[in-house]
């Protein structure tokens, strides 16, 4: 696959394709940035690609890619590097690398995110716009409210084991739920203060709640059963 790297534009951050390639910003503070490239499944990267110092508005990067085999980029997923230290996209809408809930092994995998996404399709589904006087709100938690065996649900502990559950909400008089942090945050606890030696571990607690920083445009992934395409909305 053949690559050209031509100037950018900042119209939103992170990634957004184009016929022939990709335009790709991000915000870095270091003196460089990289966009690293994957094949999906696969440890390494297969390409890195410096953004031009001459595309660089202050701490934000952009820059156009303009490749000649434009399915190549379906396989792949990406994360950014400031000479440092790889970072995922806080703008990614998906991520690989936290498959399961509260595994320590994963603790230190990349998350990367696809290139390649197709928009969720909403079917024409649209906001209810029901009035607050007539609103009755009931906050939960994605994972707890169903992971119980007594919820009798089939997908438990998922945003589809809720969905299972909506008639009984409204049976209740319920008319829309609120949900407790839902966005990818990472549940795996750390310790606040860094190893001097480079080995930091896992405190073994999980932050159950998931009020802490967070990937804020991409819902989380353990909370599916399936893959979010093909979860209903």
């Amino acid at each position: 696959m053949d690559i050209e790297i031509l100037e950018g534009y900042n119209h939103e951050m992170g990634i957004e394709m184009l016929a022939d390639g990709f335009v790709a910003s991000a915000i870095s503070h270091g003196a460089r940035c990289s966009m690293v490239l994957y094949e999906r499944n696969v440890k390494n990267a297969v390409k890195v690609l410096d953004f031009p110092l001459e595309y660089r508005m202050g701490d934000v990067w952009n820059m156009r890619v303009k490749v000649d085999d434009i399915k190549a980029l379906k396989t792949m997923e990406y994360a950014f590097f400031d000479g440092e230290h790889i970072f995922a996209d806080p703008c990614g809408k998906s991520f690989s690398g936290r498959d399961a809930w509260g595994k320590l092994d994963q603790v230190h995998n990349q998350k990367r995110s696809p290139l390649y996404q197709e928009d969720f399709d909403w079917e024409g589904d649209k906001p209810l716009h029901r009035s607050e006087s007539e609103t009755i709100l009931y906050r939960l938690h994605v994972r707890g409210f169903t992971k119980s065996a007594s919820s009798k649900c089939v997908q438990r502990g998922t945003f589809a084991g809720i969905v299972e559950k909506i008639d009984y909400l409204q049976t209740l008089g319920i008319t829309a739920i609120d949900l407790m942090p839902c966005q990818e945050f990472e549940e795996i606890m750390m310790p606040d203060r860094r190893d001097p030696y480079g080995n930091d571990l896992p405190t073994g607690k999980i932050n159950y709640w998931g009020y802490t920083r967070a990937l804020s445009l991409r819902t989380k992934g353990k909370f599916f059963k399936e893959t979010p395409k093909k979860c209903s909305q």
